[in-house]
């Protein structure tokens, strides 16, 4: 009858324990780090990365050093997808309630975010003992980054000048936004130079 009773305990407590092990995290958001250049929402380039915030959303606290799982699969604009996964280990305990951050790759070292338009990042994140997204297509979350093609905008007073012989051109400017990494003017009569430090083109 002992052996019984023991029996029945240990079964309930094994049960208690797995319960309370599956923490159910989710992978909430991500972002891009590095800047200034692009702006809020544009793709990265391969000076930027991103993080990936990660919430527990169970009753108990995840161990340090817990093994995590976090994927991300990028849909490009013309709706070819690429899929990544990374593994971490949690550098604290993360109590019910919290957060962390992780650090990905560039993703334009993995994918190709060449095409302008919206690209759509699906994330989620799991580990060993958790229970898997529940939304249909298994991930936690989507969010957008743009890729826009680069933008030059005129920042100082009209290219189109008249000189007169022996004077010195007033120094025209443009703004390349985003991505570019370098800028150039071609065609240029002797004599006139240009200059670049991001995120300005001088021709002068």
């Amino acid at each position: 009858m002992m052996n019984k009773s023991l029996l029945i305990f240990l079964v309930i407590a094994s049960f208690t324990s797995n319960y309370f092990v599956a923490q159910n995290i989710i992978a909430e958001t991500f972002n891009c780090t590095g800047g200034p250049y692009p702006k809020n929402n544009m793709c990265p380039n391969n000076s930027k990365f991103i993080g990936v915030k990660v919430t527990n959303k169970g009753a108990g606290s995840l161990p340090k050093n817990t093994l995590i799982t976090i994927t991300v699969k990028i849909t490009a604009p013309n709706t070819t997808t690429k899929t990544f996964t990374e593994n971490f280990n949690t550098p604290s305990i993360i109590a019910s309630g919290n957060s962390d951050w992780f650090t990905f790759v560039s993703p334009t070292n993995i994918a190709d975010l060449s095409k302008q338009g919206a690209y759509d990042f699906a994330i989620a994140a799991t580990y060993a003992s958790d229970t898997a997204p529940t939304a249909a297509d298994g991930f936690d979350a989507h969010q957008v980054l743009y890729v826009a093609g680069n933008v030059v905008g005129l920042v100082s007073a009209s290219p189109d000048r008249s000189l007169c012989k022996f004077a010195e051109l007033d120094t025209i400017a443009y703004q390349i936004s985003y991505n570019a990494d370098s800028a150039y003017a071609s065609n240029l009569p002797p004599g006139v130079s240009t200059s670049w430090k991001t995120p300005t083109l001088k021709i002068f």
